[in-house]
């Protein structure tokens, strides 16, 4: 996402190949998108599973940092709900 703003408007990908992308991830089968997939004996699920075995390892490695950050988010929850109990129970036995 960051290629689009450093200076080509559509990062490392041409007009076209954005175009095709984007409707492929759309899911919207145009009788061009028909012929070429056909061309290459796929549909679009089959395009969409070769796409995620390709793209395995990358997208493991985000749900690894995905369930990294939240067991922190639950320690910070954890730690947090320590201090804020044990500030709830200073106030109630200086009363």
């Amino acid at each position: 996402m960051a290629r689009i703003f450093e200076g080509q408007p559509f990062g490392e990908f041409s007009r076209n190949e954005y175009a095709l992308r984007s409707r492929v991830a759309a899911l919207l089968l145009t009788d061009k998108l028909a012929k070429i997939l056909d061309g290459k004996n796929h549909i679009l699920d089959s395009l969409r599973q070769l796409v995620q075995s390709n793209k395995h390892k990358e997208l493991g490695g985000l749900d690894d940092q995905i369930a990294l950050q939240a067991k922190i988010l639950v320690g910070f929850q954890a730690s947090f709900g320590v201090a804020a109990n044990r500030a709830l129970n200073r106030g109630r036995l200086s009363c």
